[in-house]
């Protein structure tokens, strides 16, 4: 899969013409899990458009968080106790 920097993520969704309307905000979801990113806001007339991208370990940044790693048990843990 091709790398995506954020401006190229932005660009996606944004034309050129909005760049002077568009705010870049930092934000971490949670302490726990660790999920961070980024807020575009585009602060035009007559509503705001928010989009929220998160930056995935491989350094992409798209739209939807990555995996978190979770604890998980298997058949194999049980028969080594």
């Amino acid at each position: 899969m091709k790398r995506c920097s954020l401006q190229e993520s932005i660009d996606k969704w944004f034309s050129p013409s909005q760049r002077d309307q568009i705010r870049v905000t930092r934000f971490r979801q949670n302490a726990s899990g660790g999920q961070s990113g980024v807020i575009v806001r585009l602060m035009g007339a007559p509503d705001t458009i928010e989009l929220f991208f998160f930056r995935h370990g491989d350094g992409t940044w798209r739209l939807f968080p990555a995996n978190v790693a979770r604890p998980t048990m298997s058949a194999s843990s049980w028969l080594a106790a």
